[in-house]
């Protein structure tokens, strides 16, 4: 017996394309895998490309094997045909259960979008660094085969293109973690209890710096001096591709790892980011950048995702960039760069950063979350909170207002709640504030026309001699409590909305 836990009945209109699905299967036997395919149904409808972008479904993806994990758990991914599909899970030749959802693409001209893009320099063919000691990890197929396999050098490599390391190559990478990132946001959001909604994409396309490769691989272009954020920002901006309603999140086919092998230092030793050009992780506004350092331990398709992430291959550091936060494993690799993706997507999104989650370091650990379901590479519910609220997610574009929480500056003023309603307490000025907000945003604290920096989680402030003048937030935030601690000597506390 096989069963659905997710995602529930009443959830089978999808606005992304690839859909995460998790499922019991009851059986004695202990099967290895289960086969999972999707096939369209004809329904007389005609997808509209201008309504939508949606990617190609590769031949490798319409039927994909997955792992059931201990405790007879799967959790796996599908990718969808426009209009409505079928899915449809089998074990050992054996259909167990079909589900029908429908995937709607959103249309990229009803409101604002996000479009990912493969950066290349001027010169060359746009290839990415790539370099494997094996063949790449593949596809899982057949009740007794390996996750992966390493060896063989008759086994042919598992790739798009004509070149594992083409740009046609890094363009289908770069397509395929669009989608699954789509999926993410879309996920987390459900997994809060909110409704299923995502970001718009618009095609990932191809953009040519204008720059050569020698000039973007100089010294001026170290890690360190960030300048090719700045250039790619202005040439995106220059061609139009960056507008009120259009963020850009782009990935640098370009960047390169040059070790010094003049240099007689134990590999262990090597911190990758002084050797590695054209590089950055940077996002806000407009624009995510991220550096394409670690685009060979990507997969080319959904269906070496599982296996891509699980590869235990130990990246050789005097050829390619260790970007996995001193872990070393081609798995590792991959997790942490696209986790680093989703964090600076996340920031262009105005998310801050927070104590845990992919907006802290726990972006590290994006392959919890495809693998499992579990682990700490999730948006907190502080992030998930603004993100529920952000135009982007809902249509439409950013107004710039802010919201603002008015403290008075005598006992017994209204408290602005921007429109929610009015509350009267009495307030001694310059007494102790907390700002109590487990699943809501707070961007900073104004006293006496000074801002005291960005908060994301938990605050609080004693100000000496300072009058509190309010709490300024972002539009469309929410404040889930507000307290006083009026200090000695009644010591009590005030509070407004919330538990604390």
């Amino acid at each position: 017996m096989l069963r659905l836990v997710h995602p529930k009945d009443t959830d089978c209109t999808f606005p992304h394309q690839i859909v995460c699905l998790q499922l019991v299967l009851f059986d004695p036997s202990h099967p290895r895998f289960l086969s999972v395919s999707v096939d369209p149904v004809p329904s007389g409808v005609i997808h509209d490309q201008a309504a939508g972008w949606c990617d190609d479904v590769r031949e490798e993806d319409r039927c994909i094997s997955w792992h059931i994990r201990e405790g007879s758990e799967i959790r796996c991914f599908v990718k969808l045909y426009p209009g409505q599909n079928e899915i449809n899970f089998r074990c050992r030749g054996v259909l167990l259960l079909s589900h029908r959802v429908w995937f709607t693409p959103s249309s990229s001209t009803s409101g604002p979008g996000i479009q990912f893009v493969y950066v290349r320099c001027s010169d060359g063919e746009g290839r990415y660094q790539y370099y494997h000691p094996g063949s790449p990890p593949q596809p899982l197929s057949g009740e007794d085969q390996a996750p992966f396999t390493l060896s063989g050098e008759d086994q042919a490599p598992c790739h798009g293109g004509d070149h594992i390391d083409s740009q046609e190559t890094g363009l289908q990478k770069v397509k395929l973690h669009a989608l699954l990132a789509q999926c993410f946001y879309a996920e987390e959001l459900v997994s809060r209890g909110y409704n299923r909604k995502t970001f718009n994409l618009t095609e990932p396309e191809v953009f040519t710096l204008s720059q050569t490769e020698s000039e973007v691989l100089g010294e001026d272009f170290l890690e360190r001096n960030n300048r090719i954020y700045d250039i790619v920002y202005q040439q995106l901006e220059k061609k139009g591709m960056i507008r009120e309603d259009r963020k850009v999140t782009a990935i640098l086919g370009c960047t390169r790892y040059i070790y010094d092998t003049n240099r007689d230092v134990i590999e262990d030793y090597i911190c990758p980011h002084d050797f590695v050009r054209c590089h950055t992780a940077v996002g806000g506004g407009q624009l995510a950048l991220m550096g394409g350092g670690g685009l060979y331990s990507w997969a080319w398709c959904l269906a070496v995702v599982g296996p891509y992430l699980n590869d235990s291959t130990r990246v050789n550091k005097k050829l390619l960039f260790d970007d996995s936060g001193g872990r070393g494993t081609y798995g590792t690799v991959y997790s942490t760069t696209m986790g680093a993706l989703l964090h600076e997507l996340g920031h262009s999104l105005d998310l801050p950063h927070t104590s845990s989650g992919i907006m802290a370091r726990d972006f590290d650990h994006f392959d919890g979350w495809v693998l499992s379901g579990e682990g700490p590479g999730r948006f907190s519910t502080s992030s998930t909170a603004w993100l529920n609220k952000h135009p982007y997610l809902n249509g439409a574009v950013p107004t710039h207002e802010e919201l603002v929480v008015r403290i008075p500056r005598e006992g017994g003023g209204p408290i602005d709640l921007g429109g929610s309603g009015e509350e009267r307490v009495p307030v001694d000025p310059g007494c102790q504030l907390s700002i109590h907000h487990d699943s809501y945003l707070i961007w900073g604290v104004e006293m006496s026309g000074k801002m005291w920096g960005e908060v994301s989680e938990h605050l609080t402030i004693m100000p000496p001699i300072e009058t509190i003048a309010g709490l300024i937030v972002r539009s469309g935030a929410l404040i889930d409590s507000l307290a006083w601690d009026e200090g000695p000597p009644a010591g009590k506390m005030v509070r407004i909305g919330g538990s604390g």
